[in-house]
C-alpha cells in the first residue's frame, strides 16, 4: 500500500462525513441555498476566483471579506506546515483539498442540478483534468514519503488528517454561514 493510499484509508470516516454533508448533498441536489454557495466561493476565493467572478462577487464584497474563522484557522494551519516542514508537508496539507474535491465531483457527476453554476462546479472538479491534477499531487507525495523518515512521514499524516477535518468543517462554514463570534472591524486585522 502506497503512503498515500494508507492516508486516504486512514481519513475515509472524514471524507464518507464531507461526502454525505447537507452543503454538498443539496449541492448535487441542486436545492443548495445560493447564499451558501457565494460565502463558500467568498471563503475559498483563493481558489475558486473563476466562480466568484460567475456569482457576481462585487469589489465591495472583496473589500469588506473577513475569512470566517474556519478558513482563517484552516488557512493557518497550511502555513504552519509549510513554515514548519519541507514539501511532503505542504502537499499532505494542501491535497486532501484536491483529491476530496475530485470524489465529491466524482460522486455528484451523475446529478443534474437546474442552478448552472453547481453543474459547473460538479464538472470542474470531476474532470478529466482535475483528476489528472490530483495523481500527479498524489505520486509527488508518494515520491517524497519514500525518501523521508517515519518521523516525517508521520507529520505529513498528521497534516494530512487535520487538513480533512478541515475540509469537512468547510462545509459546516459555508453551509451555516459561520461569522466571527463577537462581530467587530477584524478585515483591518486578518483581512
Amino acid at each position: 500500500m502506497t503512503f498515500s493510499q494508507s492516508l486516504r484509508k486512514e481519513v475515509d470516516s472524514i471524507w464518507e462525513a464531507s461526502f454525505n454533508h447537507p452543503f454538498v448533498k443539496k449541492l448535487g441536489e441542486g436545492t443548495l441555498d445560493l447564499a451558501s454557495f457565494r460565502y463558500y466561493v467568498l471563503q475559498d476565493s483563493y481558489y475558486l476566483s473563476h466562480f466568484a467572478k460567475k456569482l457576481g462577487i462585487t469589489k465591495e464584497e472583496k473589500d469588506n471579506f473577513i475569512p470566517a474563522p474556519t478558513a482563517y484557522a484552516y488557512t493557518s494551519h497550511m502555513y504552519r506546515a509549510a513554515y514548519e516542514g519541507h514539501l511532503g508537508d505542504i502537499i499532505a496539507a494542501i491535497l486532501p483539498c484536491y483529491w476530496l474535491y475530485y470524489e465529491i465531483g466524482e460522486h455528484l457527476k451523475e446529478c443534474q442540478p437546474e442552478e448552472p453554476i453547481y453543474n459547473e462546479w460538479i464538472s470542474a472538479y470531476g474532470s478529466d483534468w482535475f483528476r489528472t491534477l490530483v495523481e500527479e499531487q498524489i505520486t509527488r507525495l508518494d515520491t517524497i514519503a519514500e525518501k523521508v523518515t517515519e518521523a516525517d512521514r508521520k507529520r505529513m499524516k498528521q497534516h494530512f488528517i487535520i487538513s480533512s477535518q478541515y475540509e469537512y468543517s468547510f462545509w459546516e462554514m459555508a453551509y451555516t454561514l459561520e461569522k466571527w463570534p463577537v462581530d467587530t472591524d477584524v478585515k483591518d486585522v486578518i483581512g
